[in-house]
């Protein structure tokens, strides 16, 4: 099971993420080292795509929405803005948005944050938790056979 979202922030912060070799460390290759780290699956398409499609395209199957206060660790998924139609993706941090934010001239960008979280000119259009952290009352059960992970689902 993966660490605190402080232990992800510690040995991430300052480092640049180019997942898929594609345009250098971009916000969407943050989200994936990310869902990496706390054990999930990948998840594909610009930050607004992912959240709009989060029914279809996997991301619900690690993540829970959002209601109430936000926590460290929730990913946040900003619209569309002017000169970006991509939106913007990042994890909530002490009131800022941890992420990896693309330069303009494509150069990617290490782990950094930004505050604060929910700027006017572009507030954050919803947000998700991975289940590590919205379960914590349950136990994560694993099934194996011949020494493999077969299953794993929270009980």
């Amino acid at each position: 099971m993966a660490g605190s979202f402080q232990e992800f922030y510690d040995s991430h912060i300052g480092k640049a993420y180019d997942k898929d070799g594609v345009y250098g460390a971009q916000c969407v290759d943050g989200l994936i080292e990310y869902l990496q780290w706390l054990g999930y699956g990948w998840v594909s398409g610009n930050a607004y795509d992912i959240y709009v499609n989060r029914n279809s395209n996997g991301l619900m199957n690690y993540c829970d929405e959002v209601s109430g206060a936000l926590q460290n660790g929730d990913i946040l998924f900003y619209g569309p803005s002017s000169g970006n139609p991509y939106g913007h993706v990042g994890m909530y941090y002490n009131g800022g948005v941890m992420g990896q934010n693309q330069n303009t001239d494509g150069s990617g960008g290490p782990f950094n944050v930004i505050y604060p979280y929910n700027g006017v000119s572009n507030p954050y259009v919803g947000a998700v938790r991975p289940k590590c952290y919205s379960q914590s009352n349950k136990k994560l059960q694993i099934t194996c056979v011949c020494g493999f992970i077969v299953s794993a689902k929270f009980v």
